[in-house]
């Protein structure tokens, strides 16, 4: 029997299994595939598993709902968070990933924020130049704006005039799987609402659709400001499917993402009878 809690982050669904006293716990990605089914299984985007660690509060060891492994995951980091707060009554955690130590403080009125670290713009070899990417879509114009944006893990970002007309289950795993990604991307598709708010949705690699994507509402002002469309240092509201978040692109280079994280239930379950 694996003892699970069921978590969310605007939508944005997890399993944590909580491995810090039986470290050895592992599945397959066929399993971690079974668990993730929503008819057959429990049904999640990603499922977390917390590890000990010697450099923080907790391992964050992460995978898709194909059992692929993830380096980085803004909601999945919240929701791990809160649970760790919660339980230790702590104002503030520090959590490794498979990529740095993110560090997060109790926000009195939004959740938690979460320190999400300096984002990169990948050196892609296809590049026209570091703000523009040649990515084909189906409904593409010439002057489509898009941004390649590492936070940990890959981002493509187009900005478009209507997001509500994009057909996210056609044109993002076209993006997914451009030759221009040989690990693959998240994609984000983006209208700016006005000076401090930007809407999005998004195509998870490797978990297809979903409500919401912390690393990709990071990526999303990153580009947004490499682009000309909001400020550096300014507070951006990003309306996603399942909520918003508040991103702020700060002098430091750091992006510091605030958000909620909610409990659905906790449960048990008997890998040999799915």
């Amino acid at each position: 029997m694996i003892e699970f809690i069921k978590m969310h982050g605007l939508g944005n669904d997890f399993v944590l299994i909580d491995c810090r006293l039986k470290s050895d716990l592992k599945l397959s990605a066929e399993e971690i595939q079974i668990l993730g089914n929503r008819r057959r299984g429990i049904g999640f985007d990603q499922i977390i598993f917390i590890r000990g660690s010697e450099k923080a509060d907790a391992y964050m060891d992460m995978y898709n709902n194909d059992g692929g492994m993830i380096e980085a995951c803004g909601n999945g980091t919240r929701c791990l968070a809160g649970f760790l707060m919660d339980e230790s009554h702590k104002d503030a955690v520090s959590i490794e990933t498979p990529v740095d130590i993110l560090t997060v403080k109790r926000a009195s009125n939004k959740g938690v924020t979460v320190d999400m670290g300096i984002p990169s713009i990948p050196d892609l070899s296809k590049q026209v130049n570091s703000d523009n990417l040649p990515i084909s879509l189906s409904f593409s114009k010439e002057n489509l704006m898009s941004c390649a944006v590492s936070m940990g893990n890959p981002h493509a970002v187009c900005f478009v005039e209507n997001v509500a007309e994009i057909d996210l289950e056609r044109e993002g795993p076209l993006i997914e799987s451009d030759p221009l990604f040989p690990n693959k991307t998240n994609v984000e598709f983006v209208q700016q609402l006005d000076h401090s708010k930007l809407r999005m949705r998004v195509w998870e690699r490797g978990a297809g659709v979903t409500e919401a994507c912390g690393t990709g509402a990071c990526a999303t002002v990153v580009a947004a400001v490499k682009s000309g469309f909001v400020e550096k240092g300014q507070e951006i509201e990003v309306v996603l499917d399942g909520g918003s978040l508040y991103i702020t692109w700060v002098e430091n280079n750091h992006v510091m993402m605030t958000g909620p994280y909610l409990y659905l239930f906790k449960g048990e379950i008997d890998l040999s009878r799915l």
